[in-house]
């Protein structure tokens, strides 16, 4: 597991840009983003991953991650019973607002971690609007 920080050299304002990351790969950790005031505002699965729910994992101020719920308790899950592989997941920023340090997992319906096998990844859309 790795701290990714994102170029933000890159950015303008009012810009996106993207960050492809790794899944967690047969019980390998996945890395953890550094948004660095950025926000999340879409995902896009590779094709070849496996059938599941996406999740995050985060932290405002430092790297010691912690699952993602919502206002009334639910984990912050993206995708549905037949998952994500191929398609494009629009999130509306403020769900994320706040969160510095992200990362991304699989899980089935019922919380069981997927392992994705080597190559599976999730492009990230960043934005600077929030």
């Amino acid at each position: 597991m790795a701290i990714v920080t994102v170029d933000k050299m890159r950015f303008t304002p009012s810009s996106r840009s993207d960050i492809t990351m790794p899944f967690t790969i047969a019980g390998v950790t996945a890395d953890i983003l550094d948004l660095g005031g950025l926000a999340l505002c879409a995902v896009e699965a590779s094709t070849g991953v496996a059938a599941s729910l996406v999740v995050f994992s985060g932290a405002i101020s430092s790297t010691a991650v912690a699952p993602i719920h919502n206002s009334i308790g639910g984990r912050i899950a993206l995708g549905s019973t037949d998952g994500i592989a191929g398609k494009i997941v629009v999130i509306d920023p403020p769900i994320l607002a706040g969160i510095r340090y992200l990362q991304v997992a699989t899980i089935t319906s019922t919380g069981g971690t997927v392992a994705q096998t080597t190559g599976d990844t999730i492009k990230l859309c960043l934005t600077d609007r929030r």
